[in-house]
């Protein structure tokens, strides 16, 4: 089926199964409400199927996606500041659900081809997860869901107005390589930003997968501390990571390469690679006479086994 012959099934979907939920249904922007979506998201450029979906219904105030509410193109718009400026997100992200547990599209970004899968992720944690291969088939498995006739009608709409996060048949049935567990397929459980990050994320960030490789370590962290007392205090250290915690804009974390530790704090803005416990990295740094050190960048290879 095709996206829109998806989304006429969920309205019939919503009717037999949560009917109390059909009024929260907003109508669908006109040609005026998707230009101004447009302009709040440039340079990057909406997907042909995020357009439709928003001339289909502009928001629900039901949860009936997957247990979230559709937000409102006004919402996205005003929210935006925030995600990018405060939470550090990839411009390249468009959260199209409410809530901390959140689902969002990739964007067009400039120089990269379209993605058109689904993500989903956790204000309060790194990891994020590959839900659909596509809106169509988000909105297929919603549907297929709701429309099971071997439910009774009371388990079908527990089952719509739940969450596919990690589950089921349904959704597997149509993304059969998207994340599951506890096995999920490579490339769909991933951290910000790991190895198999979308190019498109990184593009609209102005960085790339090369810029996130080692380069090499110029010193160890005990010449680091020595370096302080010569006035030079800053250089690259290479080692393993430990104790990290933290909200996902500044990510606390410990680097000890067996002659030392340091304590450093991840700004995604500025570092683009979110630090993972157990596993090696290189960091760019800058020590004060205090002992205190500040991160310039973080790289990791693929190579680097925890």
């Amino acid at each position: 089926m095709t996206l829109e012959q998806e989304l006429a099934r969920f309205d019939a979907a919503i009717a037999e199964v949560v009917p109390e939920a059909v009024k929260s249904m907003a109508p669908g922007l006109d040609d005026n409400g998707i230009e101004e979506l447009r302009r709040a998201v440039a340079p990057l450029r909406l997907g042909d199927d995020i357009e439709e979906m928003y001339r289909w219904h502009n928001g629900s105030a039901f949860s009936v996606f997957g247990g979230k509410r559709l937000l409102s193109a006004a919402q996205i718009v005003q929210d935006r500041e925030f995600q990018l400026h405060v939470l550090e997100r990839p411009p390249a992200w468009l959260q199209f659900t409410d809530g901390p547990d959140f689902h969002f599209a990739t964007l067009d970004v400039p120089g990269c081809g379209t993605d058109p899968t689904m993500w989903s992720g956790d204000t309060h944690d790194v990891w994020l997860c590959r839900m659909h291969d596509s809106l169509e088939s988000m909105m297929g498995s919603f549907n297929d869901m709701a429309l099971d006739l071997s439910e009774s009608l009371q388990r079908r709409k527990e089952l719509l107005l739940g969450s596919l996060r990690c589950g089921g048949s349904y959704r597997l049935e149509r993304s059969p390589g998207s994340f599951t567990y506890p096995n999920p397929p490579e490339e769909t459980y991933i951290t910000l930003f790991d190895e198999g990050t979308p190019e498109s994320w990184l593009h609209s960030l102005g960085t790339s997968a090369g810029d996130l490789l080692p380069r090499g370590a110029t010193m160890t962290i005990a010449e680091l501390r020595l370096a302080i007392r010569r006035g030079e205090a800053s250089g690259t250290v290479r080692g393993r990571t430990t104790n990290v915690g933290g909200p996902v804009s500044a990510i606390g974390f410990t680097i000890d390469d067996g002659t030392g530790t340091i304590r450093l704090i991840a700004n995604n803005k500025v570092t683009h690679l979110g630090p993972v416990s157990q596993t090696m990295v290189e960091a760019d740094v800058t020590m004060s006479e205090d002992g205190s050190c500040h991160l310039l960048a973080l790289r990791r290879s693929p190579e680097w086994t925890t």
